[in-house]
């Protein structure tokens, strides 16, 4: 009896341990390939500097929040390497840096790489006309009096008046932007469906255990 309580110990110890890494699966999914910034700048459709004046969350309060969620990046452009860009520019990208959404902290000047190829994720096909940017692209904070290798560069374009859009229900000051509450955010019923199958996995092993034991008696 006391070996078979002991094994039914090790096992759930071992589920136990096993739930939380599956839950968290989602929340920690993005890996990003090394690549140079030449790689980064040849890949991008639009390559240009600037700084950050806002970030909107256009579902914030709609529902419980995603780090596929879109958020609107809207830059004060300096200057433009790459594509068409405006004056100000307004980037596309997933919410949460656990989806490889952009993480920026403070309001820059910051290098910005971004495109527009291929289809638009199902969460951010209403922001379709816009550039797309993410954590794996290459976009990150500029360093003091730095010159890019790309360069003189031009001046951005005016932009045109924006044309109706989904609401902006929220909006994050530049001090706040940042990966700190990524790991917080919920990436769907990935967690709730692992802690379930959690709980049968051990249900059916305790199950079998008591039955072989009273087999054996």
């Amino acid at each position: 009896m006391r070996r078979t309580l002991a094994r039914l110990g090790l096992v759930l110890l071992f589920v136990g341990a096993a739930v939380p890494t599956l839950g968290a699966g989602t929340a920690h999914a993005c890996s990003c390939a090394m690549r140079t910034e030449a790689e980064s700048f040849r890949d991008a459709e639009a390559v240009f500097t600037g700084t950050l004046v806002s970030r909107d969350l256009p579902n914030a309060g709609n529902r419980m929040q995603s780090s596929i969620d879109p958020a609107i990046h809207t830059f004060a452009v300096d200057r433009v390497y790459k594509g068409s860009i405006t004056d100000p520019q307004r980037v596309v990208s997933y919410s949460g840096g656990a989806s490889c959404g952009l993480e920026l902290r403070g309001p820059g000047p910051f290098v910005v790489f971004a495109g527009r190829g291929g289809d638009a994720p199902e969460s951010l096909s209403a922001y379709a006309d816009l550039p797309r940017a993410s954590l794996c692209g290459g976009s990150r904070a500029l360093a003091a009096n730095e010159t890019l290798p790309f360069g003189r560069g031009r001046a951005p374009a005016a932009a045109s008046p924006a044309p109706a859009s989904p609401s902006l229900a929220s909006t994050d000051t530049p001090s706040i932007l940042g990966p700190s509450s990524d790991a917080e955010e919920d990436d769907g019923p990935g967690t709730s469906t692992a802690v379930a199958l959690g709980i049968a996995a051990v249900a059916l092993i305790a199950g079998g255990i008591v039955l072989r034991t009273r087999g054996r008696r």
